[in-house]
């Protein structure tokens, strides 16, 4: 099992998700495990929240906080 870290949606950038994150309805994925969060994404969940809508799929329901893969779990491969 993968270590993980919740960490402040803002200081977050450059981390890799453990966590899914989608805006419902209709259900479009913003992000998906394993991907790097860039500051594009951190700056699309804001205005998301801003205009009310439906950020889900994190387990801070408020999406303060996101879940990442804490760095000694990850595996590079050459």
């Amino acid at each position: 099992m993968k270590k993980t870290v919740s960490m402040n949606l803002d200081i977050n950038v450059g981390e890799i998700s453990a966590e899914f994150l989608l805006v419902y309805p209709p259900g479009i994925p913003i992000f998906c495990p394993g991907e790097v969060i860039t500051q594009e994404i951190v700056n699309c969940v804001k205005m998301l929240k801003i205009a009310k809508l439906s950020v889900q799929g994190t387990e801070d329901p408020e999406v303060n906080f996101i879940k990442v893969v804490k760095e000694e779990n990850l595996l590079f491969i050459k």
